[in-house]
């Protein structure tokens, strides 16, 4: 040892400083095996439940005063779309059938015309 060293020791131990041992490392786990397991399991069947009934709201219409849904009209089951063609990125025409009567409806983004569509009884013009 050297002079210095030998000093340094003597005066820490007159000041009562002891050199402690280390801290061993815990041997045993922070949560038991079956804890953890449990937890998980638990987890599970919250998100299982939520899902489900996410799913039973959904399939019974509980959740359209939330998002928004609006009922369909009572006449809706009675217009038919028969044809639609996109006319332009902003128009398209589409010919409607409701309750027999056919229509011609073009909408834009600016307007929307709805006429009676006429029925074609064959060529007008001869052949």
């Amino acid at each position: 040892m050297t002079p210095a060293s030998v000093v340094a020791a003597s005066g820490a131990q007159k000041a009562g400083i002891v050199a402690s041992t280390a801290i061993p490392y815990a041997r045993a786990p922070a949560v038991s095996a079956g804890s953890a397991i449990s937890a998980v399991l638990v987890t599970f069947g919250l998100l299982a439940a939520i899902a489900f009934g996410l799913w039973l709201a959904r399939r019974y219409g509980w959740l359209r005063p939330w998002l928004g849904v609006r009922e369909a009209s009572p006449h809706a089951e009675a217009l038919k779309v028969i044809t639609r063609t996109r006319l332009s990125p902003t128009a398209r025409a589409l010919v409607l059938e409701y309750e027999g009567s056919k229509f011609l409806v073009v909408e834009s983004s600016q307007h929307l015309v709805m006429q009676p569509h006429p029925e074609r009884q064959g060529d007008s013009h001869g052949a």
